[in-house]
C-alpha cells in the first residue's frame, strides 16, 4: 500500500534526526521526524502511514528473473576495459587488470548507487559541541540514489594530497564567491609584491607557512580561470553562510582574522540548529580536512608528539563523518547548483553539481589511499596501514573504496603488468636464456608486488590478480627454458623461487604441477641419465646393456587330444640398463679375460682327460676336470683384476632400480617361465 504522505503538504520526503545517550541508545523521544517540503514536525503514526504500514498489504510475488548468459571469457570487463579470465577463482570470473569480479549481465561502473541510512549526528539538542557517540560505527554510505550522472574527472583528478595545498583560494586569499574583476585585482597586486620582493604571503583563511612561490600563485590563479577547476576550489573551501553576504559573516570573519577556533565555535552552533544548506557542517568538514592534511603534509621529518596524534586522526574521523552526512543533504547540493547558475558559464552546465556528487567518495578515498600508497613505496607497512584503515573506516560503501584503492595503485599495476608483457616474447626467442629472464622478473616485480601487498587488503581481488600475473608470466618464460636445455635442477630452482608469489590456487596448483613433474625428470636423469656402473660418465646408447624379464604369467588348464594339459601365456621385458663406453671396453676386457683363463684350463683339462682314457688310467681324467675347473677360476680371477675398482661388475646389472622394482612386482629374469618348451 502507497503511504500518504505528509499530513500537511502530502510531500514524500523526510529528515529523520535521533539524538544518542551517552552510552549509545536510541532514544525513542529524542527521535524527530521532519517533512523537507514543509517542515512539518510529523509524530511517529504519521511517519508510519506516510510509509504504508497502517494496514499490512500483501506482498505480490516477484516477477520472474529474466535469464543472464554468462560472461564469457576473454570479454572485456565493464570496469576497465581489460580482457576477463576464470582462472583465479574457480566458478567466479574476475578481470585479470583490475581484480574485479564481473558478474552476469554487469553494466559498467557509475550507475546508481545503492542507499543507507544512519544517525543524524549532526544535530544533537543537549551538546554545545559534537560528540563521539559510544555506538558501533555507522553503516557504509554510498551517493543517494540520485538520476545516474558520470563522475568528475577534474574532481578525481584534484583529489591529491596537496588538495588544500593548491587550492585556489587558498594560495590567493581570495572568497570563493570572489568576482572576476577581484580576481584580476587580486592577480596585479601578487604580481606588484613579487616584483618589489615582498613574496606573496597573503591575508586569508588557513593562510601557507611557507608562502607559495610565483608557479604555484600562476598555477591558482589558472585554476580560478577555469570554471570547473574553480568549482572543485570551491567545494573544498569555505562558504559564507549565506550566498552574497560574506562581510556581515560572523564565521568568516573570524576565519580571517585569524580565530580558527572562534569560528569553528561559529560554526558548531549553527551545525546543531541544521543551518542555511548545511554551509557549517561543510566549512567544518573543510576545515578537519584541511588540518589532517596539513600534517600529513609536514616535511620537518620529525615524529609527531602523541597529542597531535590525536588531533590529526580526529581530524581524519570528523572530516569523513561530516562529508558522508552531506553528501545526502539535498539542500546542501541545491546550494551548489544554484552557484553553477549564479556563475552562468556556459562551459559550467547544471549537471556539473551531480557529476561531483557522483564522484565525490572515490575523490575523498582516493586521498588517503595515495597516501597509503607512498608510505607503502617507501617500505613504511605501518603508514600504509594506518592510511588504508582510515580508508576502510570512512563509512563509505565497498565498491567506492575498492575503487579508490585500484585508482591509487593503477601506476604500480600498470608496471607489473608491463614487466611482466615484456617477459615473455624475450624467453620465446630465447629459450636457452630464459632462466635469466625468469629472474629479472621476479626480481624487479617482487618489490612491486610488496607494495600492493602494504596498500590492498588480504582477500583483495586485485592483489591476487598482480600477484598471479606475474607467476604465470614467470611459469611461461620457465617452460621453454626446461624443454629446450633439459636442465631440470635449474627448473626446479625458478619454480621455487616463483612459488611463494602466487596467491590464487589456479596459479599456486599450476606451480605445483609442474615442481612435480620436474622432479619426475631429475630422478628419471639420476637413473637413466648416468651410467649405472660407474655413477659418473653420461650413458651412451652403443654402450647399453640389456637384462630380459618375464611377468604376468598365467597358466589355463586345456583339454586337447583326449589329454589334458597347460597352457602357459607370459609377457617379456626388455631393461636397457643405462652404461658409459668406459665400462663396457672395462666390462670387454673382463669377459675377454675370464673367457682365455677358462679356454686354456679347458683344453689342459682336456688334454689330460684323453691322456688318462687313452691309458685307462682314472687319475688323468679326474686331473683333467680339476684342471678345467682351475682354468674357469684363473680366468675369472684375471677378469676381476682387469676390472676397475670402482666399476661394477656386468652382472650387477640385475641390481638396476628399474629391474628391482619389476621383481617386486612379480616379474623374474630371463625370457620364459621354467619348464616352457
Amino acid at each position: 500500500m502507497a503511504g500518504a504522505g505528509c499530513p500537511r503538504c502530502g510531500g514524500d520526503t523526510f529528515s529523520i534526526s535521533i539524538s544518542l545517550s551517552a552510552t549509545g541508545d536510541v532514544s525513542g523521544s529524542g527521535t524527530k521526524i521532519t517533512c523537507k517540503a514543509c517542515g512539518h514536525l510529523l509524530t511517529m503514526e504519521e511517519f508510519k502511514r506516510t510509509q504504508g504500514e497502517s494496514k499490512p498489504a500483501e506482498k505480490p510475488a516477484p516477477p520472474p528473473a529474466a535469464p543472464q548468459a554468462a560472461e564469457p571469457e576473454g570479454a572485456a570487463c565493464p570496469d576497465c576495459g581489460h580482457a576477463t579470465r576464470t582462472d583465479v577463482v574457480p566458478g567466479a570470473l574476475w578481470c585479470s587488470w583490475c581484480g574485479k569480479e564481473v558478474k552476469p549481465g554487469r553494466a559498467p561502473s557509475g550507475g546508481p548507487k545503492p542507499t543507507a541510512t544512519f544517525p543524524a549526528a549532526s544535530t544533537p539538542a543537549a551538546s554545545a559541541r559534537p560528540q563521539a557517540a559510544a555506538t558501533a560505527p555507522p553503516a557504509a554510505v554510498a551517493a543517494p540514489a540520485v538520476e545516474e550522472a558520470p563522475v568528475s574527472e577534474i574532481l578525481l583528478e584534484a583529489a591529491q594530497p596537496n588538495l588544500f595545498h593548491v587550492n585556489g583560494f587558498r594560495v590567493t586569499g581570495l572568497p570563493v564567491d570572489a568576482t572576476p574583476r577581484e580576481v584580476s585585482r587580486q592577480s596585479e597586486r601578487l604580481k606588484m609584491m613579487e616584483k618589489l620582493g615582498g613574496g606573496h604571503r597573503v591575508a586569508g583563511p588557513l593562510p601557507l607557512d611557507p608562502p607559495p612561490d610565483s608557479e604555484a600563485v600562476r598555477d591558482a590563479l589558472q585554476r580560478l580561470h577555469d570554471p570547473e577547476r574553480r568549482l572543485v576550489d570551491e567545494l573544498f573551501w569555505f562558504w559564507p553562510w549565506k550566498p552574497g553576504q560574506r562581510d556581515g559573516d560572523e564565521a568568516m570573519q573570524k576565519l580571517n582574522g585569524g580565530d580558527v577556533k572562534g569560528a569553528a565555535d561559529v560554526w558548531f552552533k549553527r551545525e546543531h540548529e541544521a543551518s542555511e544548506a548545511y554551509v557549517s557542517m561543510h566549512n567544518l568538514a573543510v576545515l578537519s580536512h584541511a588540518t589532517a592534511l596539513d600534517w600529513e603534509g609536514r616535511t620537518d621529518g620529525k615524529p609527531l608528539p602523541p597529542d597531535k596524534i590525536k588531533e590529526r586522526d580526529a581530524c581524519w574521523k570528523h572530516a569523513y563523518s561530516r562529508w558522508r552526512l552531506l553528501l545526502e543533504r539535498e539542500e546542501f547540493w541545491s546550494r551548489l547548483t544554484a552557484r553553477i547558475r549564479e556563475l552562468d558559464d556556459p562551459r559550467l552546465p547544471t549537471g556539473t553539481a551531480r557529476r561531483l556528487r557522483a564522484g565525490l567518495p572515490v575523490a575523498l578515498l582516493s586521498i588517503n589511499a595515495q597516501l597509503a600508497l607512498k608510505a607503502a613505496e617507501r617500505g613504511d607497512a605501518a603508514e600504509a596501514a594506518r592510511h588504508r584503515g582510515i580508508v576502510e573506516a570512512s563509512g563509505f560503501s565497498q565498491p567506492d573504496i575498492e575503487e579508490a584503492l585500484r585508482r591509487a595503485v593503477a601506476p604500480i599495476r600498470q608496471r607489473i603488468h608491463m614487466l611482466a608483457k615484456e617477459a615473455e616474447p624475450e624467453a620465446d626467442a630465447h629459450p636457452e636464456k630464459a632462466d635469466a629472464v625468469t629472474r629479472r622478473l621476479v626480481r624487479q616485480a617482487t618489490p612491486l608486488l610488496a607494495v600492493l601487498d602494504r596498500v590492498l587488503p588480504q582477500g583483495s581481488m586485485l592483489r591476487q590478480a598482480a600477484h598471479d600475473e606475474v607467476v604465470l608470466k614467470a611459469l611461461a618464460c620457465e617452460i621453454p627454458f626446461a624443454n629446450k636445455t633439459n636442465k631440470w635442477k635449474e627448473s626446479l630452482a625458478l619454480l621455487e623461487l616463483i612459488l611463494p608469489l602466487a596467491l590464487g590456487e589456479t596459479a599456486r596448483s599450476r606451480i605445483d604441477d609442474n615442481i612435480r613433474i620436474v622432479k619426475g625428470n631429475i630422478e628419471q636423469d639420476r637413473v637413466y641419465g648416468t651410467c649405472f656402473f660407474c655413477g659418473r660418465n653420461k650413458p651412451a646408447d652403443e654402450a647399453e646393456t640389456e637384462v630380459k624379464l618375464y611377468g604376468e604369467v598365467r597358466r589355463t588348464p586345456i583339454y586337447e587330444g583326449g589329454q589334458f594339459g597347460e597352457r602357459v601365456q607370459w609377457k617379456n621385458a626388455t631393461l636397457k640398463v643405462p652404461r658409459c663406453s668406459t665400462c663396457k671396453e672395462a666390462h670387454d676386457k673382463a669377459q675377454t679375460a675370464f673367457t682365455v683363463g677358462g679356454v686354456a684350463g679347458f683344453a689342459m683339462g682336456l688334454g689330460s682327460c684323453i691322456t688318462g682314457m687313452s691309458r685307462e688310467r682314472g687319475g688323468f681324467v679326474l686331473l683333467g676336470i680339476v684342471l678345467i675347473v682351475i682354468g674357469f677360476g684363473i680366468g675369472a680371477l684375471i677378469s676381476s683384476r682387469v676390472l676397475p675398482k670402482d666399476i661394477k661388475k656386468v652382472e650387477t646389472k640385475n641390481e638396476f632400480p628399474r629391474v628391482k622394482e619389476l621383481i617386486k612386482e612379480g616379474w623374474s629374469i630371463g625370457e620364459k617361465p621354467p619348464g616352457v618348451q
